[in-house]
Formats: structure tokens, sequence, C-alpha cells
């Protein structure tokens, strides 16, 4: 499982029940990295961190990802596939560089950095969704020259976000997917925070009811089921269900 432990990430997903998007890929990624401090994790950028849940999700469950869709011309329900190491491979070679970057447009020389999480928290209740984007990008500007006070123009800030996405993009992995039905073609944004969230969702109550047939067979405690190796438990399980 690597360096999250089956009890953290079952705190990770108590904790992230009631919790926003961005706070439930906080808790896992906690419990991926118990190391790092949760400012730390928080000042990631938000590619470097649907890249660092992605990994996760390859150490929990595996490379291969089957899922299932629909069509958005047709309709027709279509299986998904793709691997997490071949996803993470196309991503282009400005992924990994994702520090501040200097954009010259429209006369203003603007010095500007990818959101991270502790952004989008910041930012969480500002009303409208444009008006928080317009926050949010205004948190990444670390230095502007040429402009008056107040934001940059819509045109500029167009640009900026163009940059940011091109500097981080982990934050916007897409999908190629197409139709057998009708023949469509067309790409898909994976949600990264709710395709990884969703398979642990799905895991941890999987893992509660191995704790409790072990628990009720054997009386014993459940941090120590928890730290028993995956074959060992399967094994201990296979002893009771016969």
């Amino acid at each position: 499982m690597g360096p999250a432990t089956v009890d953290g990430l079952l705190k990770a997903w108590e904790g992230g029940i009631a919790a926003s998007h961005t706070r439930r890929a906080l808790g896992l990624l906690e419990a991926a990295h118990p190391s790092m401090s949760s400012t730390q994790l928080a000042q990631l950028s938000l590619g470097e961190r649907d890249v660092a849940l992605l990994r996760l999700r390859g150490d929990l469950f595996g490379d291969h990802v089957q899922a299932i869709g629909s069509c958005p011309a047709c309709g027709a329900e279509l299986d998904i596939a793709f691997s997490v190491s071949a996803l993470l491979a196309s991503l282009p070679e400005t992924h990994g560089s994702s520090g501040p970057v200097d954009v010259i447009v429209d006369g203003y020389a603007v010095m500007v950095r990818p959101p991270t999480s502790a952004d989008v928290l910041a930012v969480l209740g500002e009303g409208p969704t444009r008006e928080a984007a317009a926050t949010l990008l205004d948190r990444c500007v670390v230095r502007v020259a040429g402009s008056s006070a107040g934001r940059v123009p819509a045109a500029v800030a167009e640009r900026l976000a163009e940059e940011i996405s091109r500097r981080d993009p982990g934050a916007s992995m897409e999908l190629a997917l197409d139709c057998a039905e009708c023949g469509h073609r067309w790409t898909e944004v994976l949600d990264v925070v709710g395709f990884v969230w969703t398979e642990v969702n799905a895991w941890a109550p999987r893992m509660l009811r191995q704790v409790h047939t072990l628990a009720r067979a054997y009386g014993w405690r459940e941090r120590d089921i928890l730290a028993m190796t995956p074959h060992r438990r399967a094994a201990y399980l296979g002893l009771v269900t016969g």
C-alpha cells in the first residue's frame, strides 16, 4: 500500500465524508504523506496535488482503471479504460515546473503562479463562480506592471489562465474517448479528486466489514486487524468464511 496506512486512509475517509472537494483531497494526501504537514500539502499546485492523488490511487488499487460513462452525442453506455501510469506519462514536459512565470501581454508584464489548494480554500464562498474565479486569479498574480490599480483586463486574465494551464497541466487531465455506437469522439476532463474519492469511499466500507468479520470471529482489536498485511488479512477471512 505504500506510505499510506489502512488506518490513516480510514481516518481520511471518515473526515472527508462531510468535507469539501478540496478538504477531501488534502485529507487523502495527508494519509499518503505523513511526513508532510497539512500546510505544505495545501501549497502544492492543483496539478501537483492531482498527480499525487493519482499516484496514491495506483498504490492502493493498481494501475488499471475500468469505469463506465455515457456518450454525450447518443447517450450510449460505454466502458472507459485507462492506466494511471500512461495518463501521467502523457503530461507535457512543463509538468513539475509550476513555479511563478513572467507573462507579457497587451502591455502588461505579469508574474503569475498556478493556484494551490490553499488558494481554493481561501476563495470558497466568494459568491458567483465567475467572481470566485477572478478572485482566485488575483491571488495567483505575484507581480504586475503596466496596469493601473485593480484587476487586469479580461483579455489579459484569459491569457494568464492559459499560461497557468500550460505550466500546471496536471490540473486539467483529459481522457480521449470515442463511442462505438455512433462514432462520436471527444475529450473528457478527469475530476481526479472526485474519481479517487469515489474509489476510497467504496473501499472503506469493505474494509470495515472485514474488521467486523474478524473481530467477531477472533475477538481481535481493530488496530491489530488493520495492521495486518492484506494477504494475511485475506487468509484469515478465507478461514472464517470457508
